[in-house]
């Protein structure tokens, strides 16, 4: 999967994206497991925090998938 961002372009802790990809491994959401296919699903980003500061990253919305 490709995507450009633009440099300034910083997601912030709350922000929301779809994805949308196939799938080579499998991927559990919602209960269901799916394998080998186009599948559409939303990500949040969330902040972690630790003795260094603050690590962000993008974690899979565990309701049901899009698609």
């Amino acid at each position: 999967m490709r995507w450009k961002q633009q440099k300034g372009d910083d997601p912030r802790c709350g922000d929301t994206r779809i994805l949308t990809g196939f799938l080579f491994i499998p991927k559990l959401i919602g209960g269901e497991w799916r394998w080998l296919e186009v599948a559409t699903w939303k990500q949040v980003y969330t902040l972690y925090w630790n003795e260094d500061g603050a690590i962000g990253y993008w974690e899979d919305v565990e309701e049901n998938w899009l698609n």
